[in-house]
């Protein structure tokens, strides 16, 4: 059995999994090792820790919401043209939001500008990553035999995966050092991404058209719900449903409980005759 970085066959020339790895790992890598740097910069730039809540928030609205447009659009146009677009706006978008912090700890200016400037840069920067995963899955069911499919796609997770471990540690070690020079470096990755993907990834077939699907819920692939998975997980949300609201009613119903004792010489009978005993039972 082959690794699952073999080469096969591919209508654009020789397929190799190697720039898909390796832009799937710098990819998170560069969208994580932000998080790790945008603490110290808050705390110079005098922004409140919902500023830095809701930068990163706004990069994860982005991703989710323009993954399938991304998809949708490799389709028509092909997944290499989407790769080096993507990637290119992520590159440009990071190296805008490299120099605008570090802008902003030299001119420190007013906390609201800091903030609009860190959201809007980061929610680009997620739109545009949000085209990578998806894409480059698509790219490995493409040109990648039935056989081999599962474990190239699991090898490209572990590389996204990696990139996440990998991309926070090391963006704090280099702030330990400088956080002008770990932002310069973190906004280089996505360059060496795009280059490894123009360089590497081989065209998509001219001749290759993609009809346009729509998933509906009566397809085949979408598990019904009487399927056998269904009804442990229905049965397990509602345990935890009912667990969460046994807890919350219970912590809700002690300082009741502590009224009465205090208030009748038989602490324990008043609160049994109480008609909410079985609300308060926790």
């Amino acid at each position: 059995m082959t690794s699952a970085t073999t080469t096969v066959a591919a209508p654009g020339g020789a397929f190799s999994l190697k720039p898909l790895l390796f832009t799937a790992g710098v990819g998170s890598l560069s969208m994580m090792a932000f998080v790790a740097v945008v603490g110290p910069m808050a705390r110079l730039l005098g922004l409140q820790p919902w500023h830095v809540g809701a930068a990163v928030t706004a990069a994860g609205v982005a991703w989710m919401l323009m993954a399938r447009f991304w998809g949708v659009r490799s389709d028509q146009i092909g997944r290499r043209k989407v790769l080096l677009i993507a990637l290119a706006g992520f590159a440009v978008s990071y190296a805008a939001l490299g120099l605008f912090m570090n802008a902003a700890l030299a001119l420190v200016p007013a906390a609201i500008i800091s903030f609009l400037g860190m959201t809007a840069a980061r929610t680009a920067a997620g739109a545009f990553y949000a085209a990578v995963p998806p894409v480059c899955a698509a790219v490995v069911a493409d040109h990648t035999p039935p056989a081999e499919r599962a474990r190239a796609m699991g090898a490209v997770g572990a590389a996204s995966a990696l990139g996440m471990v990998v991309g926070p540690g090391a963006a704090g070690l280099l702030a330990g050092w400088s956080l002008s020079a770990a932002l310069m470096i973190i906004s280089a990755l996505p360059v060496l991404a795009f280059i490894a993907v123009w360089r590497f990834l081989p065209a998509d077939a001219p001749h290759e058209t993609r009809r346009k699907s729509v998933l509906k819920l009566s397809d085949v692939r979408i598990p019904a719900p009487s399927s056998p998975h269904s009804a442990p997980c229905a049965a397990w949300s509602c345990v935890r449903w009912w667990l969460a609201s046994w807890r919350w009613t219970a912590s809700a119903c002690r300082p009741m409980r502590r009224r009465a004792r205090r208030a009748s010489p038989w602490p324990w009978s008043a609160w049994f005759c109480s008609p909410r005993r079985w609300c308060c039972a926790g």
